[in-house]
């Protein structure tokens, strides 16, 4: 005997197949403000997390003075200081209003840009490795660019304020450098 299954309930399993396969690809597109925490995984004494608009450049002082370059500009209304580490293998950098007085050491960092392997994202994302992972995890950038010869960089917008994640991404496919902008 042949079992019966009701043809309206075949059209149910369609749908909901559907459903979840359009919502799947919807998801892979959210990537969260929290992915621009930069982790170095083993300082002398554990894990350190870097978290832009609540880490300031002070922290950076873990690195050690002897590896850090300060500068500090103004401008158009503007203070803006920038931390270089290991010679320009990680940039740090931080705005403010030009009348604001506190020390650079205490500004938040706003933004960044990562050249070398020792950071990496809370995905594990990081210099060298290959930019599928981002988009097997996110999906297709917001945004991409080729201004630069032999580079892509790949644009993800967060939601709630003006900021990005960016990946600029060699011919072969790997990750060569990750930055993080914000207006705020």
């Amino acid at each position: 005997m042949k079992p019966w299954i009701p043809k309206w309930l075949w059209g149910v399993v369609l749908v909901a197949g559907l459903c979840c396969a359009a919502g799947g690809t919807a998801f892979a597109h959210t990537m969260p403000e929290g992915e621009a925490t930069l982790i170095l995984p083993k300082p002398p004494r554990g894990q350190w997390e870097i978290v832009p608009h609540k880490t300031t450049l002070g922290h950076l002082d873990a690195f050690g003075e002897q590896f850090l370059e300060k500068e500090e500009f103004s401008g158009d209304g503007m203070r803006f200081a920038r931390y270089s580490v290991y010679h320009g293998t990680f940039v740090f950098l931080a705005r403010t209003g030009a009348n604001d007085d506190r020390p650079a050491s205490e500004l938040p960092i706003s933004g960044y840009d990562v050249k070398g392997l020792d950071l990496h994202t809370p995905s594990h994302f990081l210099v060298s490795a290959p930019y599928e992972e981002v988009t097997a995890k996110y999906g297709a950038a917001d945004h991409a660019l080729h201004d630069t010869p032999g580079l892509v960089t790949y644009i993800y917008e967060f939601a709630g304020r003006p900021t990005q994640l960016i990946f600029d991404v060699d011919e072969a496919g790997i990750i060569r450098a990750i930055r993080y902008r914000s207006e705020v």
